[in-house]
């Protein structure tokens, strides 16, 4: 069988019997036992139909044809973007199926067919939406820095926890604490700042994508949700943030120079975890950059 790229890349086997006109399941890896909620040896040798809806066979069928080479699966397959087949537990799911030749002779060609399942991408998709949603809120936001106040922002970090709970999707969340807040706020006043933090925030965006959420916890300390991000890579997130928010002094009003010093702390977004918790690890536990 062909190799995976991912982990989660389903794939299957299937020999096209032109002599008997049908679709035979040859193999299926385990991603694909996942999937389908069966296992290969209860897939062997049954009609690919079989783990289709009636919509999906009805739009293979329409164009297969089992004499001719230039209409036979791999040809087909490939010019559909979206097909159905019937998932875990009698669930309908949508993916995007690719395929390959394995091993062909004129009258059984056996076909690799590399599926991809797209329903979680476009429930990550609608839950991009509604993390914008927020974002865009003017009374969800504040007014000096733009960013989610803590009300907004701890409503996103329980949507993506909730989410992650359903989905297997890694997500992390950061947390940025300004440790000399205190003495800027002494020798500069608040309305300098709130520009200093600002510009942190500017800085923030430059080197982040537009799915990560940012918004405010306390006075000196920002949140960040990373989302489809592994706990390895944000080790990579906050080095690139710190060193970007390090790189030079803040400049306010052309000539107040400060040096930001902050701490980048990082956890892991679990499953059924509460995200107060969540947030008092993250300031205990997590490893600080």
């Amino acid at each position: 069988m062909i190799t995976a790229g991912r982990k989660s890349d389903a794939v299957i086997s299937v020999c096209q019997n032109n002599d008997k006109k049908i679709l035979e399941i040859q193999n299926v890896n385990h991603a694909a036992e996942q999937l389908l909620g069966q296992y290969n040896n209860s897939l062997k040798n049954h009609s690919l139909y079989e783990i289709m809806t009636p919509t999906s066979v009805e739009k293979i069928s329409s164009y297969l044809d089992f004499e001719d080479n230039s209409s036979d699966l791999a040809n087909v397959l490939n010019k559909m973007r979206k097909l159905e087949i019937i998932g875990r537990n009698g669930n309908i799911v949508n993916v995007t199926i690719k395929a390959f030749y394995s091993l062909s002779n004129n009258s059984n060609p056996v076909i690799e067919l590399l599926i991809r399942d797209i329903s979680l991408y476009e429930k990550i998709d609608q839950l991009k939406q509604q993390l914008q949603t927020n974002r865009a809120d003017p009374a969800r936001t504040e007014e000096a820095t733009g960013i989610m106040n803590k009300q907004a922002f701890l409503e996103c970090l329980s949507l993506v926890s909730e989410f992650i709970s359903n989905n297997p999707i890694d997500s992390c969340i950061a947390m940025i604490s300004i440790s000399n807040y205190s003495n800027i706020v002494k020798n500069y006043g608040t309305t300098i700042t709130k520009q200093f933090i600002t510009e942190i925030v500017h800085r923030y965006n430059e080197c982040t994508r537009m799915e990560d959420v940012i918004g405010s916890l306390q006075d000196n300390t920002l949140g960040v949700i990373l989302f489809n991000c592994s706990a390895q890579d944000a080790v990579t997130v906050a080095t690139r943030i710190k060193h970007k928010i390090h790189s030079s002094p803040i400049v306010i009003d052309n000539n107040i120079n400060i040096i930001a010093e902050i701490n980048i702390g990082y956890i892991a977004i679990t499953p059924n975890t509460s995200i107060y918790n969540l947030i008092d690890k993250c300031e205990l536990t997590s490893p600080c950059l």
